[in-house]
């Protein structure tokens, strides 16, 4: 695999390892020693930056809906100081190594990345949020970059992943290779929620048999995918495409699963409504071919070397740093 496949695989480690921190920049000066928690060859980590990494990551487990327990807060923030630390480590090595960023190759990422925002508006309502100024937020940009570039080069472009070892995870792991039984459904969603009132959840009940009872005499289901459906897939007719019993919740796939093509189920009942499901063709369980996954095979396997090689790695300039931890 050249280096250059691994622009979108690194740019994804990039988003990660910088994963948008409202954290502050690693000061020159160091801070009071009161906020200070450790120094990294002489460098801090203060426990302004571990707060605010702390709120990135409790905001993003409270929208998985895991939000995190009173009596995992303190292992956590163990753990992402460690990470604050790392970061500063591989920064610092960066620089020794002469992996200097340019304006132009800054400019370009930063560009990149406010494009994933909604506009400019977009983009400064999400530093509001993190709490860092757009200044601060591209230096943080910037020693991602250059992070990035050090383990590129010193590690991914020197990684290599062989047949042998690719055939042999192929082989003995076949249930990574199963491609499961799929169906292609559409499907009409009249919407209630499970703490409506009565009176809306007759409303809606009626409204689905009136669609039902049009299916039953007839009608294109497209056709009335289109005009009474409340769900997003009503613009194309109802069309879900292709999925899994694991895509669905599961009084939907069971329902679906249980018809062959062209059949229309009844009336199905889930957290987001009522629906009607009409299977239009079935897909076998397979097993995918080596060759036709060889190619995503090894990037899979070069990014387990990758992981694995960048914890050595850290490994190996701790023991060769200075790193100094305070009672938090």
């Amino acid at each position: 695999m050249q280096p250059k496949q691994y622009k979108s695989c690194a740019s994804i480690f990039f988003i990660i390892l910088l994963a948008f921190t409202a954290t502050c920049l690693f000061a020159a000066e160091t801070p009071p020693p009161e906020s200070t928690l450790a120094l990294v060859n002489g460098m801090a980590v203060t426990e302004a930056q571990l707060d605010m990494e702390f709120k990135r990551v409790e905001k993003q487990a409270q929208m998985k809906g895991n939000p995190i327990a009173p009596s995992g807060r303190k292992q956590i923030r163990k753990e992402l100081l460690e990470t604050l630390i790392n970061r500063e480590l591989m920064y610092q090595e960066s620089l020794k190594k002469g992996y200097v960023i340019q304006p132009a190759e800054l400019d370009s990422e930063f560009e990149l990345i406010k494009e994933r925002f909604a506009g400019q508006k977009g983009f400064q309502q999400a530093l509001t949020d993190m709490n860092i100024s757009e200044k601060d937020f591209k230096e943080q940009v910037k020693r991602g970059l250059s992070i990035q570039k050090l383990l590129e080069t010193e590690l991914y472009d020197k990684l290599e992943v062989t047949e042998e070892e690719s055939r042999s995870f192929y082989d003995n792991n076949p249930n990574f290779f199963q491609k499961p039984e799929q169906v292609r459904a559409s499907h009409i969603l009249i919407n209630v929620a499970e703490d409506d009132d009565e009176e809306k959840k007759a409303t809606a009940r009626q409204r689905i048999e009136e669609v039902r009872e049009k299916i039953e005499a007839g009608d294109d289901f497209a056709n009335l995918a289109r005009t009474y459906s409340e769900g997003p897939s009503r613009t194309q007719g109802g069309d879900l495409g292709y999925f899994d019993r694991r895509k669905m919740v599961k009084p939907f796939s069971d329902a679906a699963f249980r018809l062959k093509p062209g059949e229309t189920s009844p009336i199905v009942k889930t957290r987001f409504g009522y629906h009607i499901i009409k299977v239009v063709d079935r897909k076998p369980e397979i097993k995918l071919a080596y060759e036709n996954i060889k190619p995503k095979l090894f990037e899979s396997l070069k990014k387990k070397k990758m992981q694995d090689a960048i914890g050595l790695y850290i490994n190996e300039i701790k023991n060769s740093a200075s790193i100094e931890r305070f009672p938090v």
